[in-house]
């Protein structure tokens, strides 16, 4: 039944492949998806995410809080796998200011940023308060930046490949969010569905697979010739995926599908451009399109909706290969930062000044800002209140990484200027 349901979908694919040139999402494509996909092994997982902790509450969120408001951090590794040219060569090796971009484009999604593309006035969306870092510590121990640059030694990689792609560079999948960056061949991306208990029908097994797969073309803020799938809108929605949610309209033509979320309208299909309205299924107020689980252009991509953040929140606190992301050693500081645990840096993002409490000393305290192209800005600061306040008034917008040094000792963060 699992291989007639799997071909079933590949020769779907491949029609769409046909009709369109480049298919969104793979996702429900992904051979350890299928049996998640199907009947009993949705009700299975349906049903075991339901009888899941209430940690995250059964209050509904606010635009401005979840009822579980904790802010939770995922560490993330980008496995760019190229092909043959040095970096700067291959157009597949893209610079690490693109992953930079859609680190930062990733949290003014999940977290609905004001002043970002990922803002919106809509009453049923949601912050879902997930904060996307790249991953400081490897499996080792060692420092790093979170990125991996490998030579796949070959132009293109489709859904078939997936096990060889991911075998070339894997972190563990309980640790990381591993995302691995390729010239995809038809499809943008696809990601793994979240595990339920082990054992369980309804369960992902394969954990050495388990992550995102994105096209170089869709990360970070890409050139124009890439539109209208350039803008980072690609991993926002294949990390839903990831962490539980399905495509709004339920991966069904005729509005029988089921997402799962009860304030995501029925409509019949995807979403394709930016139409201005578009009402499939007759319901009050159309088909939900600015909706990250849709197929729309990344320019009209701007929500998840309060049952979707709640949904994402529960697998995060519940599933086995997504709650230990929450303490992952990945989050953990370099060994050269020696700072006290309530260290905080507010406001973020900042337009005027910025706060940096819990450091050990003010003593010879530098601060250096780095934009992503490298330039260094050291703006004005005063510690005579006991905290490192520093101006940024006069910074253009845009991303930093905020380097804090007293002697021997060094600490680094992201902050957006806005």
């Amino acid at each position: 039944m699992k291989k007639i349901i799997g071909l079933i979908l590949f020769l779907h694919f491949v029609l769409l492949q046909a009709a369109f040139g480049q298919y969104r999402c793979g996702s429900q494509l992904l051979p350890q998806n299928i049996v998640r996909d199907n009947v009993s092994g949705t009700r299975l997982f349906e049903s075991w995410l339901r009888n899941t902790s209430q940690a995250v509450g059964n209050q509904l969120l606010t635009n401005s809080a979840a009822s579980d408001s904790a802010l939770l951090y995922i560490p993330v590794v980008f496995h760019v796998i190229y092909n043959t040219a040095p970096s700067g060569n291959d157009t597949f090796n893209i610079p690490n200011e693109r992953l930079q971009e859609q680190i930062a484009i990733l949290n003014n999604d999940f977290q609905r940023k004001s002043g970002t593309p990922g803002f919106n006035e809509s009453p049923i969306s949601a912050n879902a308060r997930i904060e996307f870092r790249f991953a400081n510590r490897d499996p080792q121990g060692n420092e790093t930046d979170g990125i991996v640059r490998v030579n796949g030694g070959r132009n293109n990689w489709e859904l078939s490949s997936d096990i060889q792609l991911k075998a070339l560079s894997c972190w563990p999948t309980d640790k990381y969010l591993n995302v691995w960056v390729v010239n995809s061949l038809g499809l943008l991306g696809w990601a793994q569905y979240p595990p339920a208990t082990s054992g369980n029908p309804g369960t992902t097994t394969d954990s050495s697979t388990d992550g995102v797969v994105v096209k170089y073309s869709g990360v970070g803020n890409a050139p124009n010739i890439f539109s209208p799938y350039h803008r980072g809108r690609t991993l926002t929605h294949e990390i839903g995926h990831y962490l539980g949610l399905l495509h709004v309209w339920g991966d069904q033509e005729d509005c029988s599908g089921n997402d799962f979320c009860n304030d995501t309208p029925p409509q019949a299909g995807p979403v394709e451009r930016c139409p201005t309205i578009r009402n499939t299924c007759s319901t009050p107020n159309g088909d939900l399109i600015p909706n990250y689980m849709q197929y729309s252009d990344d320019i009209c991509m701007n929500m998840f909706t309060v049952d979707q953040v709640l949904r994402m929140r529960r697998v995060l606190r519940n599933a086995p290969r997504r709650l230990p992301l929450l303490t992952s050693p990945g989050l953990v500081l370099s060994n050269k930062s020696t700072i006290a645990s309530n260290l905080r840096c507010y406001p973020n993002p900042a337009s005027d000044k910025v706060i940096i409490e819990g450091l050990t000393s003010l003593e010879k305290i530098q601060i250096t800002f780095a934009d992503l192209l490298g330039r260094k800005y050291q703006p004005n600061f005063d510690t005579t209140s006991g905290k490192v306040v520093v101006s940024v008034s006069k910074l253009p917008r845009g991303m930093y990484f905020v380097g804090v040094e007293n002697e021997s000792k060094h600490f680094t963060f992201r902050i957006i200027v806005k």
